[in-house]
């Protein structure tokens, strides 16, 4: 374990903070910084900017999720994006290897390693590509050890404690920091430097993720140190991800454990779970226009349920959501396990009031990440609230093993881990975080992990979700495949993979079983073309029929079955920092992207936006948030007539 041995040096000049780092560590600087929010901007700033100026220096960064404020393709898109920016992202220092990273101005002398990436943002950047660290998220740590790392710089929480001094915690992640703690040094016995970066705005967590003021060497604190935290909206929730969370709602256990990945599909999940405990009537009422229970009834009985949870669930996720949360303010997720300390044997903290006994536990999380109000929450919690939560290890998240591994086993009773993928193919392979040419979409972070563990646990279950389809420009292509170049998940672990067309349960089925059940989720545009790839490959027979009830598998057909009780599915479930007008606005750009990638749909915008007409009433209101309700050039005129003929097409104002 790393311990300074004194009270940390504190600093109010992030420049003598870097003079002191590089007077300590010499030319060559691995800097460890965290996934997500948990970064320590300035001091990653300050580091970048000196050896950018100095070339005898050279810097390596490890970490993932380097997130940034989002930019606009287009000029319509920016009259959109600008706004709603500044507004969301007032106050936040942007990390400036990630502004070189997107202006291709990145230094030779400085390289970036990530093990996981904003999903899709670096597809086209050849370097990123080339630096990229493929790692399951619990060997993380062992990795970037090996890679000699040096420097570990975070954001902290802090807290003033009741005698004298101050509490520190390391909020949002101590998912990876608590493991290099244990280590002190790298893999070349070279210690590590741990700085802290104060930050008013970090959730202050208790149980693991506090530590005492001497694990580090260095302390940032100064008032123009202080941002607000990087806040990152929930995504649209469409018919097609709906249908995939209620029927992988019917799969969770009550009484059981519950991981969630992150995205949309795991919000549409967690709102299925809030129908089916909140409201069991409007809930059964949706199963049933899917025919989930006619179909999947045996199944759901033997490894799930539809019932309101009596028993609560247990929640164990590497990273806690915004929607998981909502779960446990819902008292869904509240059964509490006991919780031995991942360093108990130099504890440096007991929750209050616990006397020494072990805490009690209804949510372990490695790292969190959402919206500005999703934050708010966590500060807002009630003493007994924030006791329940333990913010821990990735170590202790995603793996059983170590010396609590039987705590951990009966902990983790009827776990369920849910996660997405990108493809399946008809053998039951899964690629999650790369396309078939090989360029890292994201990364594979913990879903390996957890697909072993749903393996290696008794009665437990890997959930994997993903849309039947993918738009691609102009075309739509089938996300299950007959065969796809990377496969993050290999066949031998398959399990249980949902689409919104129905479950397919894989686990100990043959080839040929698997093959089957996976045709019946196709879409049914696809499904003759795998039927032919498949028998053709020998892996079912020629004369094999896919059920007449799986064969209008078409995404209209799902529209009109859940369209009845649309009421219950928002596309916002659990709320938007966007405005009414603003999330209308991001449908109808959607959509004219969509359109302008195909020339029959260019010939369509063309048409729509050349015919005459009168502003239809009510669309002052997103004509002035686009700053176009009084043009004052042609491409001012023609983005209002593009939005317009939009508007109209879909029914609004």
């Amino acid at each position: 374990m790393h311990v300074s041995g004194n009270a940390p040096r504190r600093y109010d000049d992030v420049e003598r903070l870097v003079d002191d780092i590089v007077a300590r560590v010499g030319p060559r600087i691995v800097l460890g910084l965290p996934l997500g929010i948990g970064k320590a901007n300035h001091v990653a700033n300050a580091l970048y900017a000196r050896v950018r100026a100095d070339r005898k220096l050279s810097l390596e960064i490890c970490t993932a999720l380097s997130l940034g404020r989002p930019s606009a393709t287009n000029a319509l898109a920016r009259r959109f994006l600008g706004p709603l920016v500044e507004r969301l992202y007032a106050g936040y220092p942007e990390l400036e290897y990630v502004l070189a990273r997107e202006r291709g101005t990145l230094p030779a002398n400085i390289r970036v390693h990530e093990f996981y990436f904003t999903p899709g943002a670096l597809l086209g950047d050849n370097q990123a590509q080339r630096d990229f660290l493929s790692s399951n998220y619990s060997h993380v740590a062992r990795d970037v050890l090996a890679r000699g790392v040096n420097v570990v710089a975070q954001l902290v929480a802090r807290r003033a404690k009741p005698d004298c001094g101050e509490s520190y915690s390391l909020g949002s992640n101590p998912d990876l920091t608590l493991d290099l703690m244990t280590r002190g040094s790298n893999d070349a016995g070279e210690g590590i430097v741990f700085v802290a970066e104060l930050c008013d705005a970090m959730p202050f967590m208790e149980h693991d993720a506090i530590v005492g003021p001497e694990m580090f060497d260095a302390v940032l604190d100064a008032p123009r140190y202080q941002f607000p935290l990087f806040s990152v909206p929930p995504q649209s929730l469409g018919s097609t991800a709906h249908a995939i969370g209620l029927h992988a709602s019917t799969l969770i256990a009550d009484g059981g454990t519950l991981q969630v990945g992150i995205g949309a599909l795991g919000d549409a999940l967690c709102h299925a779970l809030l129908l089916r405990h909140t409201r069991s009537v409007d809930y059964a009422a949706l199963l049933a226009a899917l025919h989930v229970g006619a179909r999947y009834g045996e199944l759901i009985a033997c490894t799930g349920g539809t019932q309101p949870f009596e028993q609560k669930l247990y929640g164990l996720s590497e990273m806690v959501t915004e929607a998981l949360l909502h779960l446990f303010d819902a008292g869904i997720v509240a059964r509490e396990v006991e919780d031995r300390s991942a360093r108990e044997a130099d504890t440096v903290h007991v929750a209050a009031g616990s006397g020494g006994v072990a805490p009690r536990i209804a949510l372990h999380g490695g790292f969190f990440l959402g919206s500005e109000r999703f934050y708010q929450r966590l500060r807002d919690l009630s003493p007994r609230d924030r006791a329940r939560i333990s913010m821990t290890s990735i170590s202790r998240i995603n793996q059983l093993y170590g010396d609590d591994e039987p705590l951990r086993r009966r902990q983790r009773h009827a776990a369920r881990f849910a996660n997405s993928a990108l493809k399946v193919t008809l053998r039951g392979g899964l690629a999650s975080d790369a396309l078939a040419d090989g360029r890292v979409l994201s990364g594979v972070g913990g879903q390996h992990d957890f697909v072993c563990m749903a393996h290696a646990l008794e009665g437990a279950r890997s959930i994997i979700m993903l849309p039947s389809t993918r738009r691609s420009g102009s075309s739509v292509e089938s996300n299950v495949v007959w065969s796809h170049e990377n496969c993050t998940i290999p066949p031998h672990l398959r399990d249980i993979v949902v689409t919104e067309y129905g479950i397919a349960d894989l686990r100990g089925g043959t080839d040929g079983e698997v093959a089957a059940a996976l045709l019946q989720v196709a879409d049914s545009r696809f499904q003759d073309g795998l039927l032919r790839e498949a028998c053709a490959r020998g892996k079912v027979p020629r004369d094999h029929v896919i059920p007449d009830s799986y064969r209008n598998n078409r995404p209209e057909q799902l529209q009109r079955a859940l369209r009845a009780r649309g009421d219950l599915l928002p596309k916002h479930p659990f709320g938007t920092p966007l405005t009414s007008t603003e999330v209308v606005l991001s449908e109808v750009l959607e959509a004219l992207r969509a359109k302008g990638a195909s020339w029959k749909g260019r010939m369509q915008l063309l048409t729509a936006t050349l015919a005459s007409g009168k502003t239809p009433s009510g669309a002052e209101t997103y004509l002035e948030r686009m700053a176009l309700d009084r043009p004052r050039s042609l491409e001012e005129r023609w983005f209002q007539r593009l939005l317009l003929s939009e508007l109209r097409a879909r029914g609004r104002p």
